[in-house]
């Protein structure tokens, strides 16, 4: 499918591939025959974008080592190249560029292809993608093998046009030349996108996922494709069945502009590229579908374990934990599924991220495949510490001078749980010494961060010695042993113990030590209390309360 690519940044990679072919023997071929090809070194260019195809020419060797069949020795011919397809009026993500060279001086030895067998350079532009999207091959091949049940070499075709169609990401999206957006892996285009959209939100899938793709893919083929389906599963099981499966792929469920070249270049990278890698049935195991806890989480954040490994072979056994950079773990969990497949949120209860402590850690899971030990994911992370500012502190009453400094312990919890001072806070004062307003700092370490204050008053000592006698009708004398250091003192009188009802006396002078109280009911009993008060700053700062004394009025 021919598609409109929004090229963020891209990388170019030049790459030679070819068929290998052994030194040549006594060939029945004229002299100056070009009969086989060395191999060459592998060549990579990165850019930033998609250049123009001059750009690229120039890029490229000037000459192509070839074996001839009146040498010895291999030989430098001059060649030019050009693009196997199309170049600049595509948007693909694989171009093939094929050599050309003088054939009248140096003609191809009968049989061999100059599209197929000659070396070429494979031009890779590669969007940039999420973490671990390099896994995205090896998770559509289980599919198509595991699941789909293609043979390796059916898988590899199709995986090479996934790959020349959207470079593996599910998430491609472009203008066709239709006007109509195509979408996905295999580019579906105007009513095949839409119906990809339906067909998932149908059958409970996503469509812009792998698995989503996958399955619609495998609905198409069984359906309105099914003579490239019968094609795919009659190609043998080789690298020859390989290229079959790239360009059958191409030239009847793809289509693009020139599909014949195309499907050529396809077929090529299906054989010398992902057949190499997965012909020989790989048991190498997959994550697909993992939840990443980002790259930097809070202390006691939970975190859901979730991802299917899958592999052509049996799974003996999982491991999923959090590790230091020494490699300790933090915590972790090991599974014997002994089965091809394995959900790692069955090791959810017993992996914590809650509990690692701030610092750095590694994500790991490892899946042992045929008594091999594979890394299937491996992901860096930072535990950051929890913010003081949204600790709850506990208030703090009031403290009564000594002349030390006072130093309460206040309670701090977070998310309900208590911290403890010194393993997650310190804390430090200011200001406690002297009536007034004192202040504590509460200061994060460990785990917690930052800082959150709180205060508490120092009042002025109780008030001692409050007596109260009732000398002659309807009155009452007070007396109480002075504070120096206060500006005066209030005293309340009420005919109950509860104080309602009561009236209030505030009696200003540091040297007062006694008050008369008159035109009080006779025969009735008073109850009263006395507390000393200090003004600092416009505000009145009371000590507690003396205890309460009864008089009975004569």
């Amino acid at each position: 499918m021919k598609k409109m690519f929004r090229f963020l940044s891209a990388v170019l990679v030049l790459m030679t591939a070819l068929t290998l072919l052994p030194a040549p023997k006594a060939l029945a071929a004229p002299a100056g025959t070009v009969v086989g090809f060395p191999s060459p070194e592998v060549e990579e260019i990165g850019i930033a974008e998609k250049i123009s195809l001059d750009n690229v020419l120039e890029m490229l060797p000037d000459t192509l080592t070839v074996y001839l069949s009146d040498r010895e020795t291999p030989v430098e011919l001059p060649v030019s190249w050009y693009c196997l397809g199309e170049y600049e009026d595509s948007d693909d993500f694989y171009f093939q560029f094929s050599p050309s060279w003088d054939t009248d001086a140096y003609p191809l030895a009968e049989g061999l292809d100059p599209e197929t067998d000659a070396p070429y350079i494979s031009v890779y532009i590669t969007r940039p993608q999420r973490r671990s999207a390099s896994d995205n091959p090896t998770i559509i091949f289980n599919y198509l093998t595991a699941e789909f049940g293609l043979n390796a070499a059916a898988a590899c075709g199709i995986l090479a046009n996934i790959q020349s169609e959207s470079s593996f990401d599910p998430t491609v999206k472009a203008m066709d030349t239709n006007d109509k957006i195509s979408y996905g892996l295999c580019m579906w285009n105007g009513p095949r996108y839409e119906s990809l959209k339906k067909w998932c939100r149908e059958n409970g899938y996503d469509y812009s996922t792998i698995e989503g793709q996958m399955h619609y893919l495998f609905y198409e083929l069984e359906g309105s494709y099914k003579k490239v389906l019968n094609q795919l599963q009659a190609v043998p099981n080789t690298a020859k069945g390989a290229y079959d499966a790239g360009y059958v792929f191409c030239c009847e469920f793809e289509i693009p502009a020139k599909r014949e070249e195309r499907g050529k270049a396809r077929g090529n990278l299906a054989r010398d590229t992902y057949w190499p890698r997965y012909g020989s049935n790989s048991v190498e195991p997959v994550l697909s579908n993992a939840t990443y806890p980002g790259t930097s989480m809070e202390y006691g954040t939970f975190f859901t374990l979730r991802g299917m490994i899958s592999s052509a072979s049996t799974i003996s056994s999982v491991t999923a934990g959090i590790y230091t950079a020494d490699g300790e773990a933090v915590t972790s969990a090991t599974a014997a599924p002994n089965t091809t497949a394995y959900d790692v949120y069955g090791l959810d209860e017993d992996v914590l991220f809650s509990q690692a402590p701030a610092g750095s850690y590694t994500y790991l899971i490892t899946a042992t495949v045929e008594d091999k030990e594979y890394t299937v994911l491996s992901y860096d992370f930072t535990v950051t510490p929890r913010q003081m500012s949204d600790a709850v502190v506990g208030s703090l009453k009031k403290r009564t001078y000594t002349a030390k400094q006072i130093t309460p312990n206040p309670t701090v919890t977070y998310g309900g749980t208590a911290l403890v001072e010194g393993q997650d806070y310190t804390l430090s004062y200011a200001d406690n010494k002297q009536v007034g307003t004192a202040s504590v700092t509460i200061t994060g370490q460990g785990n917690y961060e930052g800082s959150v204050g709180t205060t508490f008053a120092i009042v002025p000592k109780k008030v001692l010695d409050f007596t109260a006698s009732s000398p002659e009708t309807g009155t009452v004398d007070l007396t109480w042993t002075p504070r120096k250091t206060v500006r005066g003192y209030q005293i309340l009188l009420a005919d109950n113990p509860d104080f309602t009802d009561r009236r209030r006396m505030t009696i200003v002078g540091t040297a007062n030590d006694q008050r008369t109280l008159k035109d009080l009911t006779s025969g009735t009993t008073y109850y009263l209390r006395i507390r000393s008060y200090s003004k600092i700053d416009g505000v009145n700062y009371y000590s507690y309360y003396s205890d309460i004394i009864q008089v009975n009025v004569k």
